[in-house]
């Protein structure tokens, strides 16, 4: 759990600093915007899409375990039939509607998104 804290602070520091976080290798809107909008060919494109809902998800699964962390239960909120494609489709209509945001990184995309979708669900 301690490695959970650590990048979370790393990645407070680098979203508060005039530093990009593309500079250090990190994920932003702006590359998930890309992956899950991809209309190149088709192999390409699986590709791209998969790395969307792979980082969405994956990024959902640590926001839950650090939810569960600091003690709150994301399932009393977030309901058990929602699907992998339900959460990929809440980040994808935020970075459509939320164009000034796609600068910011990846994971806090995908954090603000579902905190709008599912207020007070998960903590970060």
């Amino acid at each position: 759990m301690r490695w959970v804290k650590i990048a979370f602070s790393s990645l407070l520091i680098l979203t508060s600093s005039q530093i990009s976080a593309e500079q250090y290798g990190f994920s932003t809107g702006n590359t998930l915007h890309e992956w899950c909008n991809d209309s190149s060919e088709e192999m390409e494109q699986v590709i791209s899409r998969s790395l969307c809902q792979g980082f969405i998800m994956g990024t959902f699964q640590m926001i839950w375990a650090s939810s569960h962390a600091k003690g709150t239960n994301p399932g009393e909120c977030i309901p058990s039939t929602v699907s992998d494609q339900q959460i990929t489709d809440i980040v994808k209509s935020y970075l459509i509607k939320n164009p000034e945001e796609r600068h910011t990184l990846g994971l806090l995309i995908v954090f603000q998104s579902l905190e709008k979708a599912f207020p007070g669900c998960l903590k970060l």
